[in-house]
């Protein structure tokens, strides 16, 4: 990452660790099925995340937390419908049909426009626990996901009384194989970082039944 002119950021990106939260589910999509003249039944499929981000400061002190839902961005929609029904393997936006999303970008509004901030990859972790996504049981299937990153901030250079340190006011869920993002959250408040502290961010990701 760049740094702001007149602004010394030096972020040391290190650790993982995974933290469990409990998944939403943010919209939907209703499919219908006439199984006869009277019977009719109903069915959503969607897939959408809770996102928990942890702020800690050098002794340990969790100082802020943050809960709450995440808007799947209008391209990756597309992509999906794109992909699943066969037209091609080049969705508007996203790069390609194989939608690797590795990665938590947190975005410093102090370090824009464009929007910019670290990029850190993920520890991903299939749910429900002991799932197989090689699975051929249902019963062993998994339906969602956890993208877990740790940022530390332990090289950063700025003044905790001042104005220059990084305040960050939102998260994205980001391919670095494709460059495309998945998912936007804005954090409201945004949570002010100062050097030694430590930032961990976690989506959790399902596709209900």
């Amino acid at each position: 990452m760049e740094s702001k002119e007149g602004k010394k950021f030096n972020y040391k990106i290190t650790g993982l660790v995974a933290i469990a939260v409990v998944a939403a589910i943010v919209g939907t999509l209703t499919f219908t099925s006439f199984q006869n003249n009277s019977d009719l039944q109903t069915q959503s499929i969607g897939i959408g995340a809770y996102v928990t981000v942890e702020a800690y400061h050098e002794d340990g002190t969790l100082f802020q937390k943050w809960e709450g839902h995440n808007e799947l961005v209008a391209a990756f929609r597309n992509a999906l419908v794109y992909c699943i029904t066969g037209q091609g393997n080049t969705p508007p936006n996203i790069g390609n049909c194989d939608m690797d999303f590795d990665s938590i970008i947190i975005i410093d509004e102090n370090l824009g426009p464009p929007p910019q901030g670290p990029v850190l990859s993920s520890q991903i972790t299939f749910t429900p626990e002991n799932c197989s996504v090689q699975a051929t049981l249902e019963i062993d299937q998994c339906t969602g996901w956890i993208m877990t990153s740790t940022f530390d901030f332990d090289t950063l250079s700025c003044d905790p009384n001042g104005s220059d340190c990084p305040k960050i006011s939102d998260l994205i869920a980001f391919s670095s194989v494709n460059n495309s993002i998945l998912n936007s959250v804005a954090l409201d408040p945004p949570i002010n970082i100062v050097p030694n502290d430590r930032l961990v961010v976690t989506m959790d990701f399902t596709i209900p039944s």
